[in-house]
């Protein structure tokens, strides 16, 4: 029975995540096609971030083909977006802050799962608010780290770009 359970339960949350990933990764499409949340391409590229402003802007959106503003919409920054990292040759430098924007952005989903629940929870079976309240502060704080985690590939794929030969 135990060496059935220990099989059971790592192939029971390889599921799990993988069900969460497709949960995460479909939501964010939707959330940036339909404008809901702007892309972090979006913002940077229009310069509109103090945060997470590029100190060589000009010479960026001069290599781009682009000017402060001209970035209209999300379809707009991801076309740019695609083209600068597309063509870098090594992106072995991006893949960290990809994975670690993954990371983020499944926790953020994962918790934002968990919070739904507790929600239902908690109007059927008198759940403690409290407990709904403190998943909420979470989510928010790990909406926080995905975007910020968003920012800082987005930034370093751009950067990349311009610093390219």
């Amino acid at each position: 029975m135990l060496t059935i359970l220990l099989l059971i339960v790592p192939v029971a949350a390889f599921f799990v995540g993988f069900f969460i990933e497709y949960i995460a990764s479909n939501v964010e499409y939707l959330l940036y096609k339909w404008n809901i949340l702007r892309r972090p391409s979006y913002i940077i590229l229009n310069n509109k971030s103090e945060r997470y402003r590029i100190a060589e802007y000009k010479a960026l959106a001069q290599k781009l083909g682009v000017s402060e503003g001209s970035i209209k919409n999300n379809k707009d920054a991801k076309r740019i977006y695609i083209k600068a990292s597309q063509n870098l040759q090594d992106q072995t430098y991006s893949e960290e802050f990809f994975y670690l924007m993954l990371v983020a952005r499944n926790l953020f989903f994962t918790e934002l799962i968990l919070f739904i629940a507790a929600l239902v929870m908690a109007s059927i079976c008198h759940l403690s608010w409290w407990v709904v309240g403190t998943l909420f502060v979470i989510a928010l704080v790990l909406f926080h780290r995905w975007r910020q985690r968003s920012f800082l590939l987005t930034k370093h794929v751009l950067l990349q770009y311009l610093n390219k030969q």
